[in-house]
Order: C-alpha cells, then sequence, then structure tokens
C-alpha cells in the first residue's frame, strides 16, 4: 500500500511518506530546505543450515536539503529481499532514492559456510559441522550529499566443534543503529541483529515501529535459542527445524536466518521515503510513475477571515 497523506506536525510543516516499492516523483511546492530521510529495502535471512541475519537497509538523513519550487523530484523505493531458500543465501534489499540521494539495499543472510553479503547493513555470517566461522557482511556507504548516513556490519557465524555433529550459528544482521552481534560460543543462542534508528523525534511516530527503522535480522541456530531481530522491525532468527520470521513491513530492516532441515530465512522489508516539508500557500502534486495513478493534494493554509 502506498500510504501518501500529508499530516500537520504543527502550523508550519507537513510530513509526506513513501513506503511502497517502485518508483515516483514529487513536485516541490516550495524553494528553500526540507528534511529528507531515505532507507533502503533490508536483506532477506539466510537459508539453512544456520542462516545469518539479513541486514538493515541502509539510512540517509538529510536535515537541510534544497529544492527549488516546480520541479520534480526522483523517488525510489527499494524492495526487501527475499529470505534464502533451503541452502541458499538471503537476497540484497533494493536501492532506495530521493533526487541526488541514495541509501544502499541491506545484505542477504549467509548459510551453512559462508561470509555474510555487504550492504547499506551487512548480513550475519554462518558456520557449520566443524568449518571456520566466516564474517559478517561489510557496511557500504551511499550518496549523502551532505547528509548522515547509518549502516553497521553483520556479526559472524560461530562452528560446531565436533565436524561429525550437526551445529552452528548464524550471526546477527547489523542494523542502522548498531552491527550485529556474533554469538560469544558455540553453547550460546545465535547472534541478534543490530538495533534500528530512531527518527521519532524528527518525524513523528506513523511509520516502522513507532518511528524506529531498519533494524537488522536475528541469526539462525539448532540449539540453544533464537537470535532476535534488532528493534525497528528484524526479523527473528530460528532454531531446529523452523524458518526465519520475516521483517516487519515497511520498516527496511533485515529477515531472520533459517535454522535446520529444509528450513528457509524471513524476507527482508521494503524501505520508504520520508519528506518534511515547510507548508505554503499553494498546492502540491504527487506523481505515481509508470501509467499507474495521479495523487493531487491541495493544502489550504489559512482560512479567509
Amino acid at each position: 500500500m502506498l500510504l501518501l497523506v500529508p499530516f500537520i506536525l504543527s502550523k508550519d510543516e507537513t510530513i509526506l511518506i513513501y513506503n511502497n516499492p517502485g518508483t515516483f516523483y514529487w513536485e516541490s511546492n516550495v524553494s528553500g530546505e526540507i528534511m529528507v530521510l531515505v532507507v533502503a529495502g533490508g536483506g532477506g535471512g539466510g537459508g539453512r543450515y544456520y542462516g545469518g541475519g539479513g541486514g538493515a537497509g541502509g539510512v540517509v538523513f538529510h536535515p537541510r536539503y534544497y529544492v527549488s519550487i516546480g520541479n520534480l523530484y526522483k523517488i525510489v523505493i527499494g524492495g526487501g529481499g527475499g529470505g534464502g531458500a533451503s541452502g541458499q543465501k538471503g537476497n540484497n534489499g533494493g536501492d532506495s532514492q530521493f533526487d541526488n540521494i541514495i541509501s544502499i539495499g541491506g545484505g542477504g543472510g549467509s548459510f551453512t559456510a559462508g561470509n555474510g553479503n555487504d550492504g547499506g547493513s551487512g548480513s550475519g555470517g554462518s558456520s557449520c559441522c566443524g568449518e571456520a566461522p566466516y564474517r559478517g557482511g561489510y557496511s557500504i556507504n551511499g550518496e549523502t550529499y551532505g547528509g548522515e548516513y547509518y549502516g553497521n556490519n553483520g556479526g559472524s557465524g560461530v562452528q560446531q566443534p565436533d565436524p561429525a555433529k550437526d551445529g552452528g550459528k548464524g550471526g546477527g544482521g547489523g542494523g542502522a543503529g548498531g552491527p550485529g552481534l556474533t554469538p560469544p560460543s558455540y553453547n550460546s543462542a545465535p547472534g541478534n541483529g543490530g538495533p534500528g534508528k530512531n527518527f521519532s523525534s524528527i518525524f513523528g511516530r506513523s511509520f516502522g515501529v513507532n518511528g524506529v527503522i531498519a533494524g537488522g535480522g536475528g541469526g539462525g541456530g539448532y540449539h540453544f535459542g533464537i537470535g532476535y531481530g534488532g528493534i525497528g522491525g528484524g526479523g527473528n532468527g530460528a532454531q531446529e527445524k523452523n524458518n526465519g520470521i520475516n521483517a516487519v513491513a515497511n520498516t527496511g530492516s533485515g529477515g531472520g536466518g533459517a535454522a535446520h532441515g529444509s528450513s528457509v530465512g524471513g524476507n527482508g522489508a521494503s524501505g520508504l521515503v520520508i519528506l518534511k516539508i515547510p507548508i505554503m500557500p499553494t498546492r502540491s502534486r504527487y506523481v505515481k510513475s509508470l501509467n499507474f495513478f495521479v495523487i493531487l493534494v491541495s493544502t489550504l493554509l489559512m482560512n479567509p477571515t
């Protein structure tokens, strides 16, 4: 669903939230500085065995991005990466964009014995059956154009020391607010996903999880509990023969890693773009590309006396 209903935080500003994957255009009704939040899609959790958690999509916050009245600005919302099938890595999330600002999609989680994928936040690594632990994915910066970029590395996997036995632990995916965790030992739960970032004080609480977005997915493992998804929407990892949990929709968070058997990783969540715009006594038009639809919003700022 596309949420594109301006709501007023005060008499001087309004908020636009785009959260449906696809390409859009916004025609500015102001000349001046606006606030912009760009969140990429989260990566999917890794499939069995012992998948790493998906990395959260990268986040760019620009507090003073200059726009000109009448200009069209391109908006792209990246989709969430699909969770890895049994014996496969999760898929990376899609990039998101506002004009020249680009956030990178989160890394897809590893499986069995492999490094996590790099992305806006890196995914968790994995390990199995006497293999050496594999590292989590690294964070990749996007195009900030003077804004602030948020992304972190994923945690490493932990191996079962006896190659004749099943076992292993996936690392947590990185979140916008912190790295994914590496399990402290084989006899512990898998790694938790990194926490997301709280923007409620700037853009309100009507998006993400009460204004928190881009949590990393938790790692999967055979015994000793699960890796929990990071605050802000990260999916929990699995244990035994269960599937990883999907990330909370429209948060840019990573999916949880799978466990044993034929289990699959959880899906990452699509990203979003939020604009905080000074109210002006004119109208704005919001155009959906690809011949879908046009939404026209007219805002009257003051009633005639």
